[in-house]
């Protein structure tokens, strides 16, 4: 049994994730409710639909915002700014402006195959739909209406 979360990691929403290969994507995968991305919809960042993937086109790339994956049991969604001088075709972009979008935990540290996989790819598919996640769970809950980006992965300084 799993220590139940405490202190500032109990105030944040629960987030889910799997493994690129178990959701047969691209790269490794996270799942948060639509509420948690509030006052922003998934349209006004970028997000396609699973039946838009599913029926062959691109995953679409989020507009304006990152992935920062510097803590291993935490995402945080942001919008960023590249650092000057960034090398466009950089595996990571480094940011300054940094604005928050939306903060998760996970339940568990993510392995390290996970972050290797998505910084490999320079990306981390989102995907957002109408259901909170439960605590403990790493499924993917409501990934059938689920809507997905492709989100950079960027190095931050808080």
């Amino acid at each position: 049994m799993r220590a139940p979360l405490t202190g500032v990691r109990a105030a944040l929403p629960v987030w889910a994730r799997a493994g690129h290969d178990e959701a047969g994507l691209p790269s490794s995968v996270a799942y948060l409710p639509q509420a948690d991305l509030a006052p922003w919809t998934p349209d006004q960042l970028g997000f396609g639909t699973v039946a838009r993937l599913l029926a062959g086109q691109r995953l679409p790339m989020a507009q304006g915002i990152g992935a920062d994956l510097t803590v291993r049991d935490r995402l945080r969604l942001i919008t960023f700014t590249p650092a000057s001088g960034q090398d466009p075709d950089a595996d990571t972009v480094h940011a300054e402006s940094v604005l928050d979008v939306a903060t998760g935990v996970f339940d568990r540290p993510a392995p390290a195959e996970w972050n290797e996989k998505a910084f490999a790819m320079g990306f981390l598919v989102v995907a957002t739909g109408p259901r909170a996640v439960a605590r403990g769970t790493s499924a993917l809950r409501g990934f059938a209406r689920a809507h997905l980006a492709a989100v950079a992965v960027v190095a931050s300084s808080r």
